[in-house]
């Protein structure tokens, strides 16, 4: 059938080179398929983000108002309760002082 060595060699080379181009092509398809899911992934995440940006947007909404209503809380409640404690401490220590200056008053006048 092969008179020649080199018909041998073409035929080891067609062979080869239908090989490698089969391998290539079937390479190719598996990229296309990769790409093509890959678009699919792409599409389902945005899809689902769409879906999930307006709930964080209200969620940020509501810790933006929340931590208003914390700020207005400290500084209408919560401070001027401080203040009012400090003005107590205040009487305190004068009604304190006023008892000891009586006692030492009251003390003086029994010598």
């Amino acid at each position: 059938m092969f008179d020649e060595s080199k018909d041998i060699l073409w035929l080891a080379i067609a062979i080869s080179v239908i090989g490698v181009s089969g391998f290539l092509s079937y390479l190719l398809l598996h990229t296309a398929h990769l790409v093509r899911e890959s678009k699919r992934t792409v599409e389902d995440v945005n899809g689902k983000l769409k879906r999930v940006d307006p709930a964080l947007d209200a969620i940020t909404k509501a810790l933006e108002e929340a931590s208003v209503a914390v700020t207005s809380l400290r500084e209408n409640v919560i401070e001027p309760i401080a203040s009012i404690g400090g003005v107590i401490k205040s009487f305190s220590s004068i009604k304190g002082a006023l008892g000891r200056f009586g006692k030492m008053t009251s003390g003086d006048n029994s010598q």
